[in-house]
């Protein structure tokens, strides 16, 4: 669900927040992912989530400075072990770096779960693609891929975020998808959906 848009703007985010809110109050997610959230929004989500919550991010430009990649979690059920957080760029851990011809900071944030419903582990992972460089994006999303495959075959991941580019037709969807092994949920929801329906 996208709830971002400039101020000043019929779908400004004082406008779209109640919507988000009521959404989040009804769906009661385990777990969700924003991008473009300035901590005053990072810290209105977290008021307008059912009691329970938890949020894990940090600012692009370190701490509370610049858009969170933040990550919300239901605490009742999923306890975290571990998180952290690196940027798209030539040097991942050196907080606010850019690379690739974005002029934008981008980054990500990941953190680790037990489901205590289920006592098994997973890890999200949660990223903003630059806008505007393709190549960045294409980098951005052989970074992410990389990192992925470094938590090893065990653990399940889920990777939200926004990733700029059409699903299916982009070479960072290739990326993710084809070369990097990842399921796009909304392909596999929908040929879900259809079989559903031709069974009926």
């Amino acid at each position: 669900m996208d709830a971002e848009a400039a101020p000043g703007t019929p779908d400004s985010w004082t406008d779209r927040r109640p919507v988000l809110a009521r959404f989040l109050a009804r769906e009661r997610p385990t777990v969700l992912g924003v991008q473009e959230a300035l901590y005053h929004q990072v810290k209105q989500v977290d008021a307008d989530l059912p009691k329970g919550y938890d949020w894990i991010g940090l600012g692009r430009e370190g701490g509370g400075r610049g858009e969170f990649m933040g990550i919300y979690y239901d605490a009742d059920r999923l306890e975290p072990l571990d998180f952290d957080h690196f940027w798209l760029s030539d040097t991942p851990n050196v907080i606010g770096s850019a690379s690739w011809g974005n002029s934008v900071i981008r980054m990500t944030t990941w953190a680790r779960f037990l489901d205590r419903r289920t006592e098994r582990e997973f890890i999200h992972v949660n990223t903003h693609f630059d806008h505007q460089s393709e190549n960045a994006r294409q980098r951005s999303a052989a970074l992410v891929a990389e990192r992925i495959a470094g938590f090893g075959p065990d653990v399940p991941v889920v990777l939200t975020g926004d990733f700029n580019t059409p699903a299916g037709s982009s070479e960072s969807y290739r990326l993710l998808v084809t070369e990097g092994g990842l399921v796009d949920t909304a392909l596999f929801s929908r040929s879900c959906r259809e079989v559903t329906s031709s069974s009926l």
